[in-house]
C-alpha cells in the first residue's frame, strides 16, 4: 500500500515538474524562429550577399580627366616682307653672223654692270623636318649698262659703245631653305619678267674726228629664267639673305639683223634691241618675319 502511494506521489510530481522541463529542452517560442539577436546592419549584409555563381557588378568607372588643349607657338616665317639691293655683271653675247651679213662693231659683245633694288615677298609652302619650301615675288628697279668697241690693227682708232636700259624686274621663284640654324642655306628657281621701259646708245669715236653715226635703240620685254644660292642669317624676327643668282634671257636674238628691229639696210637698220642674255647678280637683302 506503501509502494503504490509513493509511486503515485512520484508520478505526480513528475507531470507536474513537465512543462518547466519542456520549456528548458525546447529553446523555440510559440511562431517556432528564434529571437534575433544579431547586431543591427548584419541583416543588410546578409541579404546584400551573392550566390558563387553571381559576378558582383563593378563600380562606374570615373571619368578621365579633361584634358587642357596646348597652344602651338607661332613660328615667324611663314610669310615675310624685305627689301633687295644686288649689282650685276650684265653680258649681251656676240651675235652669230654669217659672212656678208650685217654687223655692229664687228660683231663685238657687250658687257658692263647694272644695279637693282626694290622689294620682295614670299610665302612658306610647305614646311618639313629639315627643308622649307618657299614661293618669292618681287618687283625690283633695275639700270643695266654694256660696253662694247672695235679698233683698227694698230690700235690707233677706236669707236665704242656704250648701251644702257632701264626697266622692271619681276621674279618668281621656289626657294628651298634650310629649316634651323642661325645661317641657313637656301636656293632658288624660277622665271623672270624683265620690262624694258627705256634704252639709249652712246657712241664715242677715239683717234679720228669724224663724227659718229647716232646708233637708235630700243627696250625690250623678255622672260628669262634664273637661279640662285646664298645664306640667310637669322634673328627672331628678321633675317639677312646674301646670296648669288644668275639669269639667261632666251629671247635675245642670235644675229645682228635680228636684234634690230625693222631692219631694212646698212643704212637703214631700224632700231637695236638692249637686252642683256646673261647676267650674273650678287643680291643683299632685309626681310621681316611674320
Amino acid at each position: 500500500m506503501r509502494q503504490c502511494i509513493y509511486i503515485g506521489a512520484m508520478a505526480c510530481a513528475l507531470l507536474l515538474a513537465s512543462p518547466a522541463w519542456a520549456q528548458q529542452a525546447d529553446p523555440f517560442e510559440d511562431d517556432g524562429f528564434p529571437e534575433d539577436t544579431s547586431p543591427p546592419g548584419e541583416d543588410g549584409a546578409k541579404e546584400m550577399a551573392f550566390d558563387e555563381d553571381e559576378v558582383a557588378p563593378l563600380p562606374p568607372a570615373d571619368p578621365p580627366p579633361a584634358q587642357e588643349e596646348v597652344a602651338t607657338p607661332h613660328t615667324p616665317g611663314r610669310f615675310s616682307l624685305g627689301v633687295r639691293l644686288a649689282g650685276s655683271y650684265n653680258l649681251l653675247s656676240r651675235p652669230d653672223d654669217p659672212k656678208g651679213e650685217p654687223t655692229l662693231l664687228y660683231g663685238t659683245a657687250f658687257s658692263g654692270a647694272g644695279f637693282m633694288g626694290g622689294a620682295q615677298g614670299s610665302f612658306r609652302a610647305v614646311r618639313s623636318s629639315y627643308i622649307d619650301v618657299s614661293l618669292e615675288l618681287g618687283l625690283l628697279f633695275m639700270r643695266l649698262s654694256g660696253i662694247g668697241y672695235a679698233e683698227n690693227l694698230e690700235r690707233t682708232e677706236r669707236q665704242t659703245i656704250t648701251l644702257t636700259t632701264t626697266g622692271l624686274r619681276v621674279p618668281l621663284s621656289v626657294k628651298l631653305a634650310a629649316r634651323e640654324g642661325r645661317a641657313r642655306f637656301f636656293m632658288t628657281l624660277g622665271p623672270e619678267l624683265l620690262l624694258g621701259l627705256s634704252s639709249s646708245a652712246q657712241v664715242v669715236n677715239e683717234g679720228f674726228d669724224e663724227t659718229p653715226a647716232p646708233l637708235q635703240t630700243t627696250p625690250v620685254t623678255h622672260v628669262g629664267f634664273g637661279g640662285g644660292v646664298g645664306v640667310a642669317i637669322h634673328f627672331k624676327r628678321f633675317a639677312i639673305p646674301i646670296g648669288v643668282r644668275g639669269m639667261f634671257d632666251p629671247m635675245v636674238p642670235a644675229s645682228t639683223r635680228e636684234r634690230f628691229e625693222g631692219y631694212e639696210s646698212f643704212e637703214n637698220p631700224g632700231d637695236y634691241q638692249v637686252g642683256f642674255n646673261t647676267q650674273v647678280l650678287v643680291t643683299l637683302g632685309f626681310d621681316y618675319l611674320l
